[in-house]
C-alpha cells in the first residue's frame, strides 16, 4: 500500500516528540565528563618522574622536551619538562609508556589559546596547579583507588 512508509516515520516522529530534550546549552550549563576522558591538560608527578625519557620517546610528534641533571646522591632530577599540546595528538603513548606512572593525561577541555607560544605546558611555573589526571589508562583510579602512592605490590586492585 502506498503510504505506509509515511505512517511509520511519523510514528517515530511523534513517538520521539514526547520524550524530554537530552541535549544541554553548553556555555550555561556544563557537561558531566568521564572519568576516563583524555583531555588536554596533563598531570605531571615531578617527584615520581626518574628522567628515563621514555615518555618523549613513546611520543610520535616529539613534543615532549625533558632536562634532567643528576643530584649528589645519584638520583635524577627533571629540570624541565615541557609538552607542547598545540602539536598533540592526544593519542596517550606518553602515559602507556611511562614505568613510573608519573605522566597522566587530564580531564580538561576548555583551554582555547589565543597564541602558539600560551600552548606549552612547562611545570617549572606550574608547580602549584591542581591535578585533575584522567584514568584513562589506569582504571584503578576509577574505582576510587589512587595507585600512585602505593607500592608495587599493593598496585593490585580486583575491579
Amino acid at each position: 500500500m502506498y503510504g505506509t512508509g509515511i505512517l511509520k516515520a511519523l510514528a517515530v516522529t511523534f513517538k520521539n516528540a514526547l520524550r524530554p530534550p537530552f541535549t544541554v546549552q553548553y556555555p550555561d550549563e556544563k557537561v558531566a565528563i568521564s572519568l576516563r576522558f583524555r583531555g588536554y591538560n596533563f598531570a605531571w608527578y615531578r617527584e615520581k618522574c626518574t628522567v628515563c625519557c621514555t615518555c618523549a620517546k613513546a611520543c610520535p610528534v616529539g613534543i615532549i622536551y625533558i632536562v634532567g641533571r643528576l643530584q649528589p646522591n645519584n638520583a635524577y632530577y627533571a629540570e624541565r619538562f615541557e609538552i607542547d599540546t598545540g602539536r598533540c595528538l592526544f593519542c596517550g603513548l606518553c602515559v602507556e609508556s611511562c614505568p613510573f606512572e608519573a605522566i597522566y593525561m587530564g580531564r580538561e577541555f576548555e583551554q582555547a589559546k589565543y597564541a602558539r607560544r600560551e600552548e606549552f605546558i612547562d611545570w617549572a611555573k606550574k608547580d602549584g596547579d591542581p591535578r585533575v589526571p584522567s584514568s584513562w589508562f589506569r582504571p584503578c583510579e576509577e574505582a576510587g583507588v589512587e595507585t600512585h602512592y602505593l607500592q608495587p605490590e599493593q598496585r593490585k586492585v580486583n575491579l
